[in-house]
């Protein structure tokens, strides 16, 4: 992988991971958008994960691969984030398109990291890269969603 790319890609994570930190207890409308932004980024990059190895043998201009495999980022975090709001407007949750916008900033961060990356990186060794830190970013999400739940069943079970 070209030099830039791994720049990029480090400069990407260390943006994130201010963001993942949270206050225990604290809910925030900052804290709520943060963690639909890492959901949008850990779809992105888990999708590009399993995106650059199946495109990896095509005939495809360096360019052309690496817009494919950023763009099949880039439509995972936005049919995840469309799917979250739809859910939400079904009762759910509390649908809002900033939580939707959150989400696709998240995607479209990531995505333009991973074109930079793997436009020089046709044998998709980034790909495991990509798979690890989707998976990292996914955690404080995950964390607060089951927190969400769990207070929610609390509150449930008390009346």
């Amino acid at each position: 992988m070209p030099r830039g790319g791994r720049i990029l890609l480090l400069l990407l994570l260390a943006a994130l991971t201010p963001a993942a930190a949270q206050t225990p207890g604290r809910s925030s409308l900052a804290e709520d958008k943060a963690l639909h932004f890492l959901f949008g980024a850990s779809c992105a990059l888990l999708a590009s994960a399993a995106a650059a190895p199946a495109w990896r043998d095509s005939t495809l201009s360096d360019p052309a691969y690496a817009l494919r495999v950023s763009g099949v980022g880039l439509g995972a975090a936005l049919g995840a984030g469309a799917a979250k709001e739809l859910l939400d407007r079904a009762g759910f949750g509390r649908p809002e398109w900033s939580d939707f916008l959150a989400t696709a900033a998240g995607g479209l961060a990531v995505a333009a990291m991973v074109f930079a990356a793997s436009a020089g990186d046709r044998q998709a060794r980034m790909s495991p890269v990509y798979a690890s830190f989707g998976i990292a970013l996914a955690l404080p999400p995950a964390a607060g969603l089951l927190r969400r739940l769990s207070s929610r069943r609390s509150s449930a079970s008390s009346e």
